[in-house]
C-alpha cells in the first residue's frame, strides 16, 4: 500500500502523521475511526481539558488492566482475547481526521516532555500548551464476532496525581457505534 504524507492543522499545531491510500471507507480502519471517534466526542464532553492532547499510537496491551476490567465488567473471554491481541504492541491510530477538537502528539514528544520526571513533564506541558493541558491514551478496539459491539481503553490525565483509565463498551446500530457502558479501572 501506498503512503500519502497528511499535514494535519488542529487548532494552532501542526501535527504530521500517514494514512493509506488504499479504500479506507470499505476496511477495518474505518470501523476503528469510528469507533475511536465515538469513544474521543465522550471523552472531550466529560473532561474539561482545553487542550486535549491526544497521542498518536495506540496504548499497548497491559495484562492487569485487562484482568482488573474483567473482574469489574461483564466483558466476554472473546472480547478480552481480541483487545488484547489488537493492542499487544504501540500501532498508529487510524483516521486522525475525525479526531476534531484534539492536538496530535506524538510518543517521542511527550517522552521528552517527561524524561525530567512527572511533575516536570506537567509543568512544561503547561507552559507549552496552557494550565488546562489534559492527555489522552486511547487503544485500539476489539471486536465482538457479530460485529456489534466493541471494547476500547482510554487514559486521561491532567497531572501527575490526577487521571483515570477506562474501559468503554460500545455497540452498533443502524450503522452508527455509540458508548453504551464505561469503567473506571484505574482513578487518582
Amino acid at each position: 500500500m501506498k503512503n500519502v504524507l497528511l499535514q494535519l492543522i488542529v487548532m494552532t499545531v501542526i501535527v504530521t502523521t500517514t494514512r493509506c491510500s488504499s479504500g479506507v471507507s470499505n476496511s477495518a480502519g474505518y470501523k476503528d475511526q469510528q469507533v475511536i471517534a465515538a469513544v474521543l466526542r465522550t471523552i472531550s464532553d466529560d473532561q474539561r481539558c482545553a487542550p486535549c492532547l491526544l497521542e498518536t499510537e495506540s496504548s499497548p496491551y497491559q495484562p492487569w488492566v485487562t484482568e482488573t476490567a474483567g473482574a469489574r465488567t461483564a466483558v466476554s473471554a472473546e472480547m478480552m482475547t481480541a483487545y488484547a491481541r489488537r493492542n499487544g504492541k504501540h500501532r498508529k491510530l487510524p483516521g486522525s481526521s475525525l479526531m476534531t477538537g484534539y492536538r496530535l502528539i506524538q510518543p517521542t514528544d511527550v517522552s521528552r516532555y517527561f524524561e525530567m520526571g512527572p511533575r516536570e513533564g506537567w509543568d512544561r506541558l503547561r507552559a507549552d500548551f496552557g494550565p488546562r493541558v489534559g492527555l489522552v491514551r486511547i487503544s485500539l478496539p476489539a471486536y465482538s464476532s457479530s460485529d456489534t459491539e466493541a471494547l476500547i481503553t482510554y487514559s486521561y490525565d491532567a497531572g501527575p496525581l490526577g487521571g483515570e483509565t477506562n474501559y468503554v463498551g460500545l455497540s452498533r446500530r443502524n450503522g452508527v457505534w455509540r458508548t453504551e457502558k464505561s469503567t473506571h479501572i484505574i482513578m487518582s
